[in-house]
């Protein structure tokens, strides 16, 4: 006659599981509870069933949504339930915990031999709840960034999750005015991503980056951000400078060289130069050379353009002698 293991249920307490809940936390309660887990139980008189279960640990940790694969190899037959509740009676089954089963959850697997002969294998299985991320660093701080033209700020957002496992991941989404412009992501546990500001248009825009852990809530920070316009360079207006005294002697058949300059000087600068009112000289030469010839008084005149644009104009007063 085949020994019987005898077996009490243990008493799992009913609280919210993390992680960290799963470690090395009330190591009595929980040798206590789970020291018989994967012992089999024979009823009286009957054969022993032969039976390979997975997974072989007997205490799981899983998120909420992820999908733990049981599965049994036997000639018996099978029960798979939860909390003495049957869910399925196939050797192979995938537990998906929902939101509400968050917690612990008390899977058993009974297996009945043809001669009567049973087993029993449990695991207890700790949900972890999807979290929310928390941010620990956001800068600037949300709200309203101004942005100066030609400023490339730069922003950062560092986020965690409460009690992480080492192979969980945060993805960082940043997006402008709804547009991806980058994504990044690192561990839970502490993860940090920046963001070089894009060049915009001048005016208000939406940055934001959405903080999630694999496909789970995430969380949200934003900015509006202002772009200021470009300011347009101020220039002092051009000066017309003439070399020289404005007013002029000569005698007549002396040759004489007018000089003028454009302070600063716009591009595509053209001198026209005129005679008492009549054109002399056109074009981008600031020097104007002249004989004199009729006594009397004259006016010699420069006026200078850019294009079609007018920019500034003045004049020298000629007194030309009479041959002595």
């Amino acid at each position: 006659m085949p020994t019987v293991a005898t077996r009490l249920a243990p008493a799992v307490p009913s609280c919210v599981v993390t992680r960290r809940a799963l470690g090395p936390v009330a190591p009595v309660v929980i040798v206590g509870a789970l020291v018989v887990l994967g012992v089999a139980r024979h009823s009286s008189g009957a054969d022993p069933v032969d039976l390979v279960v997975t997974p072989p640990a007997a205490r799981l940790s899983v998120r909420v949504g992820e999908t733990v694969r049981f599965s049994a190899t036997t000639d018996g037959e099978v029960t798979w339930s939860i909390w003495s509740r049957p869910v399925s009676h196939e050797r192979a089954w995938s537990y998906v915990p929902g939101p509400e089963e968050a917690g612990w959850q008390h899977v058993t697997l009974t297996v009945v031999g043809s001669g009567g002969s049973r087993v029993e294998r449990m695991w207890d299985v700790g949900v972890v709840p999807l979290l929310r991320p928390a941010l620990v660093e956001v800068l600037p701080p949300q709200g309203a960034v101004t942005v100066e033209p030609g400023e490339r700020l730069r922003f950062r957002c560092g986020a965690r999750t409460s009690a992480a496992r080492p192979a969980d991941r945060l993805r960082f989404d940043w997006t402008l005015d709804g547009r991806p412009v980058h994504r990044d992501e690192g561990p839970a546990t502490a993860a940090r991503s920046e963001l070089l500001l894009p060049e915009a248009d001048a005016g208000p825009h939406r940055l934001a980056v959405s903080v999630a852990e694999d496909g789970g809530m995430a969380s949200l920070a934003e900015w509006t951000v202002d772009v200021a316009a470009t300011r347009p360079i101020s220039l002092p207006p051009p000066t017309l400078v003439l070399r020289g005294p404005r007013r002029v002697t000569a005698a007549v058949g002396e040759r004489l060289v007018f000089d003028a300059e454009v302070s600063p000087e716009p591009p595509r600068a053209r001198y026209d130069w005129a005679l008492d009112g009549r054109r002399a000289q056109r074009g981008p030469a600031a020097r104007y050379e002249y004989a004199a010839a009729a006594p009397g008084r004259h006016r010699i005149s420069v006026a200078v353009s850019a294009g079609r644009k007018s920019v500034t104009w003045d004049t020298w007063l000629l007194v030309v002698d009479p041959l002595r």
